[in-house]
This record gives C-alpha cells, structure tokens and sequence, in this order.
C-alpha cells in the first residue's frame, strides 16, 4: 500500500506543478507559452511579397540540375517538373530569358531557386504562371480529377 502512494503522490505534485505554468496561449511574457509575439511584432517581421525578376543567360547543369550562372550568382531553374524533357530545345548550352521569382537558399552561399513564371527560348515565349497552367489542367494533378475532368478525389470524379 505504501509502495503505491509514492507514486500518487508524486505524479499529483507533477500535474499541480504543470497547472501552475499558467499558460494561456504561446509565447513568453506573463501567461504566455514559448512562440509568443504581440501582433505588431510579428507583421513587421513578415517577408515582403516576391518581386517578378528577368535573368538571361546559357542553362548548365549544376548539381544535376538546370542553373544558370551570372557571376558568383548561381540561379537553380524551376519548372513544372512534368515539363522538363518536353520543351524543345531546353537543354545545356541554350540561351534562355526567365522572367519569375528568386528565393535565396540558406545553407548554400550566393545560390537562389528561381520559380519560373514564363520562359523566352529563342523566340518563343511559354508562360508557366500558374492562372495559364490551371487553364490548361494541369494545376488539379490527381486531386483534381484527370486533366480537368471534374473535380473528384484522386481521379474518381466526385465518389469520396
């Protein structure tokens, strides 16, 4: 009998001592939990919007992957990855105009994705934005249906 108190015990100052924390949401500060910022705070540590930017330049393969280098700048070239293969003449060597947005990779110095919104390969220009992709049916992918053939989960067209 004895031998089951202690644990009762200790287990009820352990759930007294967690219910005196006196969190009321997250965050520090009086009643707060770890995370906690006031509202003016945090909107102004928010990132700004992307900016549309142009880089031009020949595609190289870098780390397996199609880049294209501007000085110590390395620019690592998005896509839709369904497209890469199928655009004609989009390979090593060839001249290309991207018009997108660039995000900087942390552990990688002087290096950027950069999400392609339209691509100039030669003289033709192929948007990628995603308003002229979900035109096209190919935004929905498989939760979406087949193509833009209705609107059901996983292809199956409005049974789940």
């Amino acid at each position: 009998m004895k031998k089951a108190i202690l644990p009762l015990v200790i287990a009820i100052a352990l759930t007294g001592a967690v219910s005196a924390q006196g969190f009321s949401g997250y965050g520090p500060g009086p009643g707060r939990g770890p995370g906690f910022e006031p509202m003016a705070r945090s909107q102004a540590n928010l990132p700004t919007a992307p900016v549309i930017e142009t880089i031009e330049g020949k595609l190289e393969l870098v780390n397996g992957s199609p880049a294209i280098k501007d000085g110590a700048l390395t620019y690592y070239v998005r896509l839709p990855g369904m497209l890469y293969g199928f655009i004609d003449g989009f390979k090593e060597g060839a001249q290309v105009k991207l018009e997108g947005y660039k995000f900087a990779i942390p552990s990688v110095k002087d290096s950027f994705v950069f999400h392609v919104e339209k691509l100039t390969l030669g003289s033709r220009v192929i948007d990628l934005s995603a308003k002229a992709m979900a035109g096209r049916g190919m935004q929905e992918g498989m939760m979406g249906g087949m193509m833009g053939q209705g609107s059901g989960f996983g292809g199956m067209h409005g049974r789940y």
